[in-house]
């Protein structure tokens, strides 16, 4: 009960600094879109952790917050798929998966880099072959 107490009272303190509310205003819109977004998957019929999924000609993109707009791409919309491995500046490793569409739009989505994420990039252009779609590889990390 003394926890609790304590808390509020940090709380009523944060909450009178008005930079530190409107952040956490922010951060707090910011996980709640996210939230929405990921358990959207799963009215797809998509795994919550999944990078994306693919059900009939459609492939769903599970990125919370990177993917602005729609999120399912029929296959017949995709011209082609460009794959490029990037870095982060936390060291982390990652595919960059940009989706070139025949309207001209494109769509960009990562996968991580490790034996999970090679599983996904292995079954993504597999799916891409089957359905006519070109991919290139801009680098020569694979």
């Amino acid at each position: 009960m003394n926890f609790l107490q304590y808390f509020l009272e940090g709380m009523e303190y944060i909450m009178q600094d008005s930079i530190l509310f409107y952040f956490q205003v922010f951060l707090l819109s910011s996980a709640i879109i996210w939230l929405v977004r990921r358990l959207t998957i799963l009215r797809t019929g998509g795994s919550f952790s999944a990078p994306y999924h693919i059900v009939g000609d459609t492939l769903y993109i599970h990125a919370g917050l990177s993917c602005i707009g729609k999120r399912a791409i029929p296959f017949s919309e995709m011209r082609a798929v460009h794959v490029d491995p990037i870095h982060s500046p936390h060291g982390g490793r990652y595919y960059a998966i940009q989706i070139l569409r025949k309207s001209g739009l494109h769509k960009f989505f990562t996968i991580t880099n490790n034996e999970k994420g090679k599983m996904y990039l292995e079954e993504l252009k597999e799916a891409l072959r089957k359905h006519g779609v070109g991919v290139r590889y801009l680098s020569k990390e694979y």
